[in-house]
Parts: C-alpha cells; structure tokens; sequence
C-alpha cells in the first residue's frame, strides 16, 4: 500500500513538474505568437482600407515596412505583403453581361474588379499567414468632371453631341417649325450639377440660415 502511495506521489510530483516547465516555457511563446497575429489582424484593414484610396488617387503603393512604420504596427519575422484585386464576387459575375454590353460608352468608368485581398505569408512558409478580403467602394469619381461625364455617357443623347449635332441645332432652329431645336431651348444630355438654384443659397452666417 505505501508503495503505490509512493508511486502515486512520485508520478504526480512528475506531472507536475512537467506541466509546470511547459507553462513556463510555453506560455510567453503562446502570448508571443498571439500578440504577433493580433498585429496582423490590426494591420490588414489599414492596408485594405488604404491601398484602393492610393490607386485611385494614383499615388505609390506603400510597402508592408512603410505600414508598420507609419502606423507603429511592427510585425517580428520576414513577411511578404502581396495586394490583388478581382471581381470574383457574385454581384461582379451577375452584371459582368450588361458591362460587356455597355463597354464601348466612353466616360463610364465603372469597374468591377474592386475585390481587394491581402495577403501576408512568411518567407519560410507556403501556406498565407493570415488573409483579409474587402470589398471597396471604386465607383467614387476621381475628379468633379466625372460628376456629369458618368451621368451623360449613360444617356443616348450624349452621343448625338459627340457626332457633332449642336453643331446642326442652330440652322434647325432657323426653321418656323424646330424652333424648339434651339441650343437654347434643347440641351442634350445636359446634367445640372447645381440641385440648389442660386437664389436659394444661403449667403449670410450659420445663425441666419
């Protein structure tokens, strides 16, 4: 009996010597290993979020260096960032057909392909790390002309000024019957980036308006 009792002791003074060496040793490279995918997780949508922005407004792609340094995410170990965009999402596939119909209207700049991924993957590793998609807004218009450009390619009647017709409109209004015609009376595919009439303005300070 005393000897399975010494048994017993020496076993779980074992076990827990052994559990104890893993917890030491173990834990702070578990905290370690966390801590460095929480860095991860925080920094991807920064870079997601970031990097359609810069396309856009055709500035330089920043490096993954340039990320963790700017907003003070520093990540242990050598890692690869690598950006792609696709239109592999439904709504990209399902209207990818009346795009190609659409296609050849000049000034409708309207892309599909705005499915970003990030992906970070360690030098020594196949496999990614960690991998963040986001679906980004690339419909904003990158100047304010666009703001009446998109809106009239979508219109028949923009593409009769293209053809040249406000040339034609003057001498149709010479005729008693197309005084209608006049450039005065008919603009084609006009777009009136001004909603609020000038009148309805409000000119004075805040408290008055």
């Amino acid at each position: 009996m005393n000897k399975d009792v010494g048994q017993a002791l020496l076993e779980m003074t074992l076990a827990i010597s052994l559990l104890a060496m893993l917890a030491l040793y173990g834990l702070p490279l578990l905290d370690e290993s966390l801590q460095q995918r929480w860095r991860g997780q925080q920094l991807l949508p920064i870079i997601l979020a970031d990097a359609p922005l810069r396309e856009s407004a055709q500035l330089p792609p920043l490096t993954l260096s340039d990320y963790q340094e700017t907003f003070e995410i520093p990540l242990d170990g050598d890692y690869q960032l690598a950006l792609e965009q696709s239109r592999a999402y439904p709504f990209a596939q399902a209207i990818q057909p009346i795009w190609q119909l659409i296609s050849w209207q000049s000034n409708f700049s309207l892309t599909t392909d705005n499915l970003a991924t990030a992906t970070l993957q360690h030098q020594t590793s196949e496999q990614p790390w960690l991998r963040y998609s986001r679906l980004h807004h690339a419909w904003a218009p990158r100047s304010l002309a666009e703001l009446s450009s998109r809106p009239q390619a979508l219109t028949s009647s923009h593409y009769l000024n293209q053809l040249g017709f406000q040339h034609i409109q003057p001498l149709l209004a010479l005729l008693p019957f197309a005084r209608e015609f006049a450039p005065q009376q008919l603009r084609l595919a006009h777009i009136d980036i001004d909603v609020v009439p000038a009148h309805a303005l409000c000119r004075g300070s805040a408290l008055t308006c």
